[in-house]
């Protein structure tokens, strides 16, 4: 009998336990949109390249940031609100988020961040405009995706990030 049951209830006990670990796991949303915002502003704000190149999870990546950050040196925008969203295009998990920015200026990004080794970094990100590439360079903005996904998407305000 004693074997009978634990034959049974061993496996459905790792098993729970399993499951109840590895819902545990992963980063907290709101320091992923933390570390969104803040590479957001190093990048697009404040144009402080050191800040916003220890952010990234892959550092071959700076050459691509090194561009943005020179951009914005040389048209610096105001430190304004700004509207932060979880992407409805893109899938989230607890390792996993990608957040859509607006700007008032109509400037938009896309910062998609990973969890690892305890820290929210940058995997990738995208801007809807570019003054070296000639304005705008993407259809993923503001206006679009709020007609597109109207109550699916819930827009946060953030003042003077």
């Amino acid at each position: 009998m004693y074997a009978y049951v634990y034959r049974r209830v061993t496996p459905i006990l790792i098993f729970t336990l399993f499951l109840g670990l590895s819902a545990g796991c992963g980063g907290d949303e709101s320091n992923a949109e933390e570390a969104a915002i803040q590479f957001y502003k190093s990048t697009w704000v404040e144009g402080d390249f050191e800040r916003a190149s220890s952010m990234l999870l892959d550092a071959n990546q700076s050459e691509k940031l090194s561009w943005r950050v020179e951009e914005t040196k040389k048209d610096p925008p105001t430190n304004t609100s700004i509207q932060i969203a979880i992407s409805p295009l893109d899938v989230q998990t607890g390792y996993s988020k990608t957040f859509l920015i607006h700007r008032p200026d109509k400037r938009d990004y896309k910062v998609s961040m990973q969890y690892n080794d305890r820290k929210w970094k940058v995997k990738d990100y995208k801007q809807t405009y570019s003054l070296k590439k000639g304005g705008y360079i993407s259809k993923e903005n503001y206006e679009r995706l709020s007609q597109e996904n109207s109550g699916k998407m819930k827009w946060k305000t953030i003042e003077n990030p």
